[in-house]
């Protein structure tokens, strides 16, 4: 028999779905959801700024005062300043290393560079001290001869007990 309505799909008897999906209800969905996301980063922003006693004025200029210490007191070097600080005090060490010049005001005593310095001994040696005694170090005074073996009784190893412990005699099995 020939009916003119609508034909049954034969997905539907094998329990395929036929129906397809509500793209605007996705949509709205998908929108409400952002909107919603949106609006509690904007709320939890506001709580955290409003909230937290880091960023209240007074608290801020309270750490900016601790930061800097008054008067008596050295100023402590940051992060900021502390590279160009040893870049600065390696500057000078190198020059001073590698120029010649006075080491006092009164004139008395000079610096050379540093490989002036080292040609120099190398040429010279070093200088005399007036010292007519040797260092003398004790190093190690164990002589080797009168050393035990391992494992056997050492005399420095030796540990005399007691005469009331030595005394007891031992148990009796």
């Amino acid at each position: 028999m020939h009916t003119k309505g609508p034909k049954e799909d034969p997905l539907v008897d094998m329990g395929y779905e036929i129906r397809d999906i509500n793209i605007a209800t996705i949509k709205k969905a998908v929108i409400a959801f952002f909107a919603f996301a949106t609006i509690m980063f904007i709320v939890g922003a506001w709580i955290y700024a409003n909230m937290n006693t880091a960023f209240k004025p007074s608290v801020l200029a309270q750490k900016e005062n601790l930061r800097i210490p008054k008067y008596p007191a050295p100023l402590l070097q940051d992060n900021a300043s502390n590279f160009t600080d040893i870049m600065k005090l390696r500057q000078n060490e190198t020059a001073k290393l590698t120029s010649t010049g006075w080491n006092d005001a009164s004139h008395t005593s000079v610096h050379i560079p540093i490989e002036q310095a080292i040609d120099i001994l190398a040429e010279r040696g070093l200088p005399k001290t007036g010292a007519t005694v040797p260092a003398v170090s004790k190093g190690n005074t164990t002589d080797e001869k009168k050393s035990t073996p391992p494992g056997a009784a050492s005399p420095l190893n030796d540990v005399t007990k007691p005469a009331a412990v030595n005394a007891v005699p031992a148990p009796k099995n």
